[in-house]
């Protein structure tokens, strides 16, 4: 067995039998990583948004539809940026 040299444990070496034997296990950790790692974007993503309504349903209507008139022109400029 082989030790890293920041480990404290020991590292396996798997011989090559030993490591194909593995991937169908391993592809199945990534798949499930990878499903995980796709809703915590969501949540994020959603907890963003909840974020900017919980703003924007604070202020007073007169600031709510400020805000809301800039972030469209913000928009707007941006679309016509890309074009």
């Amino acid at each position: 067995m082989a030790r890293d040299e920041n480990e404290t444990s020991p590292v396996r070496v798997f011989s090559l039998f030993e490591a194909n034997q593995l991937i169908p296990q391993l592809q199945l950790h990534l798949s499930t990583v990878r499903e995980g790692k796709t809703v915590l974007m969501r949540t994020r993503e959603e907890r963003r948004i909840q974020r900017v309504i919980e703003i924007l349903t604070r202020m007073s209507p007169e600031g709510r539809d400020a805000v809301l008139s800039s972030l469209a022109e913000l928009k707007e400029a941006v679309q016509s940026d890309e074009c």
